[in-house]
């Protein structure tokens, strides 16, 4: 196998490897977050309901972050270390 052809390789792996790009894309997430608003809304007691919004705030903030990151392919790659 030659160089560029192994390079092509890794790099295509890394590209399709799970990573928060593409965990941001996921429609999870979204259904999460709107199970969370509904578990909000059905919440009655005090307790529950600050406990469903500190859930909320924690989700929503996890997906921002997400969809913050982005993929830095590297620009040289090594067989061996």
């Amino acid at each position: 196998m030659g160089v560029k052809s192994s390079l092509r390789k890794r790099r295509a792996w890394i590209l399709n490897a799970r990573h928060p790009a593409r965990e941001a894309r996921n429609p999870n997430h979204a259904l999460e977050i709107e199970k969370l608003k509904a578990d909000l809304e059905k919440a009655r007691d005090p307790k529950q309901k600050k406990s469903c919004e500190a859930q909320l705030s924690q989700a929503e903030a996890y997906l921002a972050e997400l969809k913050s990151m982005q993929v830095v392919l590297p620009t040289m790659t090594f067989d061996h270390s």
